[in-house]
């Protein structure tokens, strides 16, 4: 042995790596109120340093929307691996996935469309996402019915405002956060806020209290509101083909504008009718009484006996604001074309 070697650094290994590294993933992310499943995900892999695409095959998931189906159904071994590697309980990962109360008949469909007026998997608020410490996509934002930020009192997107192309996280080959277009890289922090009536919030509002209310799930009524909240493009004639579900945002916001927004009978000027808390005049108030729909929605969540009833620390829904919009919907769905040849033309809310 020479003098050099006698000399030279010993390296002993003593312990193998995998012993001594921790068995998680170097970076955890924590849940954020309402945050979908989807965008836990989706910043868990920038989080790790890995494109949510190349992510999917980390979870042993074929590509696609892959994230986006996660949201509906979370397999048994999938959520032991979260569980592992992500340090995340159960109740986090059960609260991440869209609620069981509400019909899944209402959320956004999972479809890769690239028609303008036809709808998109997930929608978003621009200013939520600016004012988060780390912006993520809330669960309601899934919901067809969901048209407004109740926080912001602004209307959700659904498409980025640079390429119009719909949200594709799941898609995303670079490292990128997820509030980023995977398609041309736009923040979409930055995107323009559209604003609506007070009218249309409201039913929105109304709506949204309604179908997540659990006093309604499994009863007669859900599957009734279900149908009608979907036919609401036919009953308004906007798109005779089209469910709620299969239309854009933007055409969807019409759809609610013109429940809210028609012209009092005998009046050749414009109107509009921005007050949904009140009275319906003229026709709408002498067919009130004979309005099946509005009776229908009335009688079913009305306290029955071996029904739950309202009590004074959970009061009950006001439904007054959808009623109005339930008989005008019932009023539009009456008339024909060819009847209405005379009356005055539907006609935007302007306030």
């Amino acid at each position: 042995m020479t003098r050099t070697e006698i000399h030279a650094p010993f390296i002993d290994i003593r312990e193998r790596y995998r012993d001594v590294v921790s068995a998680q993933w170097p970076v955890t992310v924590t849940p954020k109120p309402d945050e979908l499943l989807s965008s836990w995900l989706h910043r868990l892999a920038y989080a790790n340093g890995v494109p949510a695409r190349a992510f999917a095959r980390v979870l042993g998931l074929t590509p696609g929307m892959w994230s986006a189906r996660l949201d509906l159904k979370l397999s048994i071994t999938l959520a032991h691996q979260l569980r592992q590697y992500a340090d995340i309980t159960s109740e986090q990962l059960t609260a991440m996935t869209l609620p069981d109360g509400i019909p899944r008949q209402l959320f956004l469909p999972l479809q890769k469309l690239h028609r303008r007026s036809g709808s998109t998997w997930l929608q978003f608020c621009p200013r939520c996402l600016a004012t988060d410490e780390y912006p993520y996509f809330r669960r309601e934002w899934r919901l067809a019915t969901r048209l407004t930020c109740e926080k912001h009192s602004t209307r959700l997107r659904d498409r980025c405002t640079a390429c119009n192309q719909p949200m594709a996280a799941f898609d995303q080959n670079e490292l990128r956060p997820h509030h980023h277009c995977a398609r041309c890289g736009y923040d979409l922090r930055r995107a323009s806020t559209i604003y609506l009536c007070p009218a249309v919030k409201k039913l929105d509002q109304c709506i949204h209290e309604i179908v997540s209310s659990d006093r309604i799930a499994g009863s007669p009524i859900n599957d009734l509101l279900v149908r009608r909240l979907l036919g609401i493009p036919q009953l308004t004639s906007f798109h005779q083909r089209e469910f709620l579900t299969g239309l854009s945002a933007s055409s969807r916001a019409r759809c609610y504008t013109k429940l809210v927004c028609y012209p009092r009978e005998g009046d050749t000027d414009r109107h509009h009718v921005h007050g949904a808390g009140r009275a319906p005049t003229s026709q709408v108030t002498k067919d009130s009484g004979n309005n099946v729909q509005t009776r229908l929605l009335s009688d079913a969540l009305a306290p029955k006996r071996g029904r739950r009833t309202a009590d004074d620390s959970r009061p009950f829904v006001d439904l007054s604001h959808f009623l109005t919009s339930a008989q005008q919907m019932k009023r539009i769905s009456m008339r024909s074309r060819s009847r209405m040849r005379g009356a005055t033309p539907l006609v935007c809310c302007e306030c």
